[in-house]
């Protein structure tokens, strides 16, 4: 036995006594990978006496790890002659995902099939583009259990029709998890989808720019005129510091970017009553208004549609940029500066762009009680735990991310204030419409079209779906 700063460890077995993974859960899934995997259907596992000195736990803590395999149907008892490895026939769950670079879903999966080998999953990996589209023939040929979302997916998919309500057995998952994720996959009042992660659409900036320029760095509080002011400040070369970069800001040309100057003027991006754009209405308009004032005054970087929209920041040519929780993990190793985070400044309302990944069950499905075991592991604190060291989107399970911060940026915390504040993007990411309002919004806030020529192009866009 030897105790370390992760951990006791006892015979290969290494369990986190911080407080952060239940132990019970802990145990359990140990005596799965100990006892379980390589045991008999019938085989006798030892008393919880044996348990709880093998693992240097309470007795009550391995009476709990029994419990809840026994619930999962893994063991069974029997009075007076101890518990014993159950025979299950294998479960097959066949589970649609997207892999992005955010954290890696298949490890996430991989992990799932050694805590619980009497499920085996059916993977079916797919591109981003075109995600909905396949998933909704699968969901209509009855060939998919479970399907990864995201808060932009969830827009392409009629939830009643395709998703199992999820008000009974999410009531379990709300007590443990963050409230406002949850609202990414309700429709009315019901929840269609199980947040795993979520995060919220930011102001990055470059601190090293920031002090040659003298700025001083933004407050919780901070407007858009003061935004604008210090894009100004932070455009204009500083005698002495040859690096200052030629734009104060960059908006990268994404429609879960910009749409926060829309947000924050009190507009929204689709009108979903109506069947078409909303960004006719005055307060959309005047926030890309602003965005476009400050391209004209070279503020601004253009809005341009390259690979990488990131570029400009990254080689310190821009002092600020707007970044999603999502984006941190893959563009932190690119940064060779000091940076931090901040609320997007305020305006008419206070608004937070919140991304989201989740789960939803096919309204069809003929396997609840293993996509149920999916959901729980997904849940778990060993899985969430995965998730918040990844250092990038925040886990669902409260509590996980202010554990795992990591070194850059110093403000990642702020997302505790900004949930209250919650937006959701209104309409699928690189969909035709999506890609429409980013091609017009380009145009017009670069200079190339009137606001009465942008309404326009827009409006006749929503009315030729094709």
């Amino acid at each position: 036995m030897t105790k370390s700063n992760s951990g006791l460890r006892i015979s290969g077995v290494a369990l986190d006594w911080s407080g952060k993974a239940p132990l019970a859960e802990q145990v359990s899934a140990a005596i799965r990978r100990l006892y379980l995997q390589r045991a008999d259907a019938g085989a006798r596992l030892p008393t919880e006496y044996q348990l709880a000195a093998r693992f240097g736990v309470s007795r009550a803590i391995a009476r709990r790890a029994m419990d809840l395999l026994r619930r999962e149907g893994a063991v069974f008892r029997r009075p007076r002659h101890g518990t014993f490895a159950a025979k299950r026939a294998q479960q097959v769950l066949t589970l649609a995902y997207f892999e992005e670079n955010k954290y890696s879903f298949a490890a996430l999966l991989d992990r799932f099939e050694c805590a619980c080998p009497a499920v085996r999953l059916q993977r079916v990996a797919l591109p981003i583009h075109g995600y909905c589209e396949i998933v909704r023939q699968m969901l209509a040929e009855g060939r998919v259990d479970l399907v990864r979302i995201s808060a932009s997916l969830f827009q392409g998919f009629d939830a009643p029709a395709h998703f199992m309500s999820l008000n009974g057995l999410g009531r379990k998952y709300a007590a443990m998890t963050h409230a406002a994720p949850w609202a990414a996959f309700r429709v009315n009042k019901t929840r269609y989808g199980v947040p795993l992660a979520f995060g919220p659409v930011v102001v990055a900036y470059n601190r090293e720019l920031w002090r040659a320029a003298g700025a001083r760095e933004p407050e919780a509080g901070w407007s858009l005129s003061d935004f604008q002011a210090l894009a100004e400040r932070l455009a204009r070369p500083v005698r002495g510091a040859p690096g200052m970069p030629q734009y104060g800001f960059l908006c990268p040309n994404l429609s879960n970017r910009w749409m926060m100057f829309v947000y924050s003027h009190g507009g929204r991006l689709w009108d979903a009553a109506r069947g078409t754009f909303g960004l006719a209405a005055p307060g959309a308009l005047a926030g890309l208004l602003g965005l476009r004032e400050m391209v004209e005054r070279k503020i601004c970087a253009p809005l341009h549609g390259v690979a990488d929209p990131y570029r400009l920041f990254v080689r310190g040519k821009a002092a600020m940029t707007l970044i999603s929780y999502h984006t941190m993990a893959t563009l932190r190793p690119r940064l060779q500066f000091d940076w931090d985070v901040a609320p997007f400044p305020r305006c008419r309302r206070p608004a937070s762009l919140l991304l989201a990944d989740g789960l939803a069950i096919a309204r069809q499905t003929t396997n609840l009680d293993a996509a149920a075991a999916f959901l729980d592991f997904c849940l778990s604190a060993a899985a969430q735990d995965y998730i918040a060291a990844q250092g990038g989107p925040i886990p669902a399970r409260a509590g996980l991310a202010e554990s795992a911060i990591p070194a850059t940026p110093g403000n990642y915390k702020l997302h505790e204030n900004l949930t209250g504040t919650a937006c959701f993007p209104e309409l699928l990411l690189g969909d035709r419409r999506e890609r429409v309002a980013a091609d017009e919004t380009m145009l017009f806030v670069n200079g190339m079209q009137s606001a009465a020529e942008f309404c326009d192009n827009l409006a006749a866009a929503a009315a030729n779906p094709d």
